[in-house]
């Protein structure tokens, strides 16, 4: 499963999610990314529900995180995000070459005005949080 498919599983895909948590583990080439999941509907009374769920990519290759642009001191609170495939059009950061068959995803993280991107062989999606309603 690539990015793209766990993406296709969400209701509005990583748009509105607020990110929790990324353990990186190099040696096994994982990356960990907590995140709190819009999984709500706006056609319905259940528009803002979210559930924490853990996306796992295997095989990772590289993680490139920019640096945030804020100015200020360190930043304290939610980390609101949305996703995409590819390279995002409007950053200029050079990354490695991609070995055959895998995938390159973006995050941009709306507070730090940054995004982070990385690739990997596959993704796996399992949820570790029941849904709330905020």
């Amino acid at each position: 499963m690539t990015m793209e498919s766990v993406e296709e599983l969400l209701p509005n895909g990583f748009h509105d999610a607020v990110l929790r948590r990324l353990v990186v583990d190099y040696a096994s080439e994982l990356l960990s990314i907590e995140v709190d999941l819009w999984v709500g509907d706006m056609s319905t009374e259940r528009r803002e529900v979210y559930r924490l769920g853990r996306v796992t990519i295997h095989g990772l290759e590289f993680l490139v995180i920019d640096n945030p642009i804020h100015g200020q001191a360190p930043f304290v609170g939610h980390l609101t995000i949305d996703g995409g495939s590819g390279h995002p059009s409007t950053s200029a950061a050079q990354l490695p070459p991609l070995r055959s068959g895998s995938f390159l995803y973006w995050l941009f993280v709306n507070e730090w005005n940054a995004f982070i991107r990385f690739a990997g062989r596959s993704a796996a999606l399992e949820w570790i949080g029941e849904e709330v309603e905020r």
